[in-house]
């Protein structure tokens, strides 16, 4: 999502640069003779009028248009000054979790050890006073997810609130099959 946002940013940024960057080199330009902004390209739009005549006509013989165009563009800056917003919010707390507790870096090989058990990832997320925990365990077919639920929770979870963090909320999410998490920097 972060990368979605940032692109969208660098896109909107690049489009509003562009008009303005436009926008003063014509007013610049308005000053000199119609042969300068000819070899630019400023001249044959400046007499062509900004909406079409039949975009025009039709607003006119309805008066909702306007104020629907309005709503409509109102609807999209609120969503995508939300979605900024969280997206903002959310890597604001990443940053105040405690990703350095001991005890969640000894839960993947503690988890590893396991009967079933292929791979496991673990992620430490959400502030400081309301730790989560996701763990993602991938096992192999026929694993009874049951017992080893429990032993996940009984043991390493456990030992986790026991250590630092008595608030913690623990996902766990199974994988069955042959695969492997690719590693990476989330992955560990």
């Amino acid at each position: 999502m972060r990368t979605g946002v940032a692109v969208a940013a660098g896109v909107l940024l690049a489009c509003g640069a562009v008009v303005l960057g436009a926008d003063a080199v014509e007013t610049s330009l308005a000053g000199l003779h119609g042969t300068a902004q000819a070899g630019l390209g400023a001249a044959p739009a400046a007499g062509r009028p900004v909406l079409d005549p039949s975009v025009v006509r039709y607003a006119a013989r309805h008066g909702w248009f306007w104020p629907a165009v309005s709503l409509a563009a109102e609807g999209v800056a609120l969503a995508a000054t939300t979605g900024l917003w969280r997206a903002g919010r959310a890597a604001l707390l990443r940053r105040r979790a405690r990703p350095d507790v001991p005890a969640v870096a000894a839960l993947r090989a503690e988890a590893l050890r396991l009967p079933g058990v292929r791979d496991v990832k673990v992620r430490l997320t959400g502030t400081r006073h309301a730790p989560r925990l996701v763990v993602t365990v991938a096992c192999a077919d026929g694993t009874p997810l049951g017992g080893l639920l429990a032993a996940l929770g009984d043991g390493p979870i456990a030992r986790c609130r026991d250590a630092e963090l008595p608030d913690l909320v623990a996902v766990v999410r199974f994988r069955l099959g042959p695969a492997r998490f690719r590693r990476g920097a989330a992955g560990r």
